[in-house]
């Protein structure tokens, strides 16, 4: 890619990170109060976005929140800038960030979905996970979302984990049967989400999910691909991990190896000494 590509795409999405913090920003200044866990979600939407540009996100904020602008204008620039599976995460975000503050009002709600048809999004997909929080229910929540991995790599959001069987997968399967990519995961605040594509063989709960969609993984569900199964515990602690690194070495007279993780990813050096694989 030519440098001037290059460039282009680095401020178009620098550009589109913007717009979607003006309409965070927007969402909670309508608010006559702001709680504490609302700006720490906030905050951990915003440290997401913005980690793979080098901008920072506090003077942003600051600027926008004293600078003055339509947010038809905003809700018009995502319309037309947003991939789908950017634009129901994004909504999946404000219903959450709504709920935070306590019940869903029906300002709230009725804000909620103006923004979904100006976004070329069916309102009724998202009633459900709004009633989910009304409710308190711990069902399976699922929404209609059309992607493929491409979708999920060159996504806004940078905090995906993608299960397969391609060999660039965060969570790898051996299992050639498998496709490539299988699902990817995802989480806003304390909530787990599942994306699955057109091909994939996931089963939640005992029933295979529903193709292209995002499903809201209940607290105390079970997750399998193929013959291997994650329970919500396991996949919170893969999703926390997904980008520490650690070394570990281990030498003494008769060996010398290192163990390295970087990411999900582990890697074996052996300096001296013999290492025998069990199994």
């Amino acid at each position: 890619m030519q440098k001037s590509s290059i460039k282009d795409e680095q401020d178009r999405r620098k550009k589109t990170i913007d717009m979607v913090t003006r309409l965070y920003v927007f969402t909670l200044k309508s608010d006559s109060q702001i709680s504490s866990s609302e700006i720490s979600i906030l905050y951990s939407l915003l440290t997401n976005l913005f980690s793979l540009v080098d901008v920072s996100w506090e003077s942003y904020v600051r600027e926008i929140i004293d600078s003055e602008y339509l947010i038809n204008d905003v809700l018009d620039y995502l319309d037309k800038h947003l991939s789908h599976l950017d634009k129901v995460r994004l909504l999946q975000s404000l219903i959450i960030l709504a709920k935070t503050a306590g019940e869903l009002r029906i300002s709230e709600i009725t804000e909620i979905l103006d923004y979904c048809k100006q976004l070329s999004l069916y309102p009724e997909s998202f009633i459900a996970l709004i009633d989910y929080f009304e409710a308190s229910n711990n069902g399976t929540i699922s929404i209609p979302c059309e992607h493929h991995v491409s979708h999920v790599r060159h996504s806004l959001f940078s905090d995906y984990v993608i299960f397969g069987s391609a060999s660039n997968a965060d969570i790898r399967f051996r299992n050639t049967s498998l496709s490539a990519y299988e699902a990817s995961l995802y989480a806003i605040d304390k909530y787990l989400f599942i994306g699955v594509g057109t091909h994939s063989s996931v089963v939640i709960e005992g029933k295979t999910v529903r193709p292209n969609s995002l499903i809201l993984l209940p607290p105390d569900s079970d997750f399998w691909i193929g013959n291997t199964q994650f329970t919500h515990s396991c996949l919170t602690k893969i999703y926390e991990n997904r980008d520490t690194n650690d070394e570990i070495v281990f030498l003494k007279s008769s060996y010398d190896f290192v163990v390295k993780k970087r990411g999900l990813w582990y890697s074996l050096t052996v300096n001296s000494g013999t290492i025998t694989r069990n199994g």
